[in-house]
């Protein structure tokens, strides 16, 4: 067994050097910064605070300047938790976060595609959430989830995105079902800490890290009928101190 690997490969052709001036998100021990697109101001798109919004997008892009989030759900003082948030059916690009999701117990997120973003889709803190039918492609991190428990991610691809298609870290009981995570240049789907988690039906292919990777604390998982083909490294593999997984 050995460590997460460090240093992965950047993905050769995706043109985007980002600008050393600009940081936007750390994830773990790598800076994830991304460029300013000249003539529009940096800032959030849309912001939810309030429960029981739909914000259906209607199919529209929201377009970004390389930082701020291109939407934003998040409790507040005067509401720490979202309920009854649904965000649904539209392209957000160009932002430090697509679509941001913190502390909205039962979130959805549905038929969004997040490109050319720092972090695609992150959700954090929402119990029960779900991310469904989404795509994510040519951003720096494809979805990101931590300490979500009972998330459900199931239906999305995550294709040509710098580092990893979709992470889960510290999750409980999470479903992980039916995705697809292709030629990424990290590893196309990364498990962290992540507990008595069902990852089945899902597709890794030509990613330049492992296929599905189950890195440390990540206690028995059911890992079944997923198909990893052409990986740089290994289809599946688990790590040292990730135990009792199937």
């Amino acid at each position: 067994g050995h460590g997460r690997r460090a240093g992965r490969r950047r993905r050769a052709g995706h043109g985007r050097d980002p600008d050393p001036d600009v940081p936007l998100h750390h994830h773990g021990a790598r800076p994830l910064r991304a460029r300013p697109r000249p003539g529009l101001p940096p800032g959030d798109g849309i912001t939810v605070a309030a429960d029981n919004v739909t914000l259906n997008l209607g199919g529209h892009t929201l377009t970004g300047s390389g930082g701020g989030t291109g939407v934003r759900a998040a409790g507040t003082g005067a509401n720490p938790t979202l309920e009854g948030l649904r965000v649904e059916n539209g392209t957000v690009r160009g932002f430090g976060n697509g679509v941001s999701v913190l502390d909205a117990p039962g979130a959805r997120v549905a038929g969004v595609t997040a490109r050319d973003n720092v972090i695609g889709i992150e959700v954090r803190d929402s119990p029960g959430a779900r991310v469904e039918g989404n795509r994510t492609d040519g951003n720096l991190e494809g979805i990101f989830t931590e300490a979500t428990p009972r998330l459900r991610i199931a239906g999305n691809t995550a294709t040509g995105n710098d580092f990893d298609g979709l992470n889960v870290l510290f999750c409980g009981g999470c479903v992980v079902a039916a995705n697809r995570a292709d030629g990424n240049g990290g590893a196309g789907f990364f498990l962290l800490a992540t507990t008595g988690a069902r990852v089945e039906g899902n597709t890794a292919n030509g990613n330049e890290g492992d296929g599905i990777e189950l890195s440390f604390g990540s206690v028995g998982n059911l890992v079944r009928g997923n198909t990893a083909d052409g990986n740089d490294e290994s289809g599946i593999e688990v790590f040292q101190r990730a135990t009792g997984n199937t």
